[in-house]
């Protein structure tokens, strides 16, 4: 998965309220990213989009 496309999909998760999306997305960056700065920065992003669907119960 290239990283359009890792950001395409986070943010149609977010955009739609797909939870599990976002979950898989979590579990896939920490398969995927060995650096661990990297890996940390990928998954804040997933974190804030999490957080934001819970906010807005069901996405954007």
């Amino acid at each position: 998965m290239t990283t359009l496309e890792m950001i395409t999909r986070i943010n149609d998760a977010i955009r739609a309220g797909d939870m599990t999306d976002l979950r898989d997305m979590e579990n896939y960056v920490r398969d995927l990213i060995v650096s661990e700065d990297e890996r940390d920065t990928w998954l804040a992003l997933i974190e804030t989009g999490t957080d934001v669907v819970e906010r807005n119960e069901g996405g954007l």
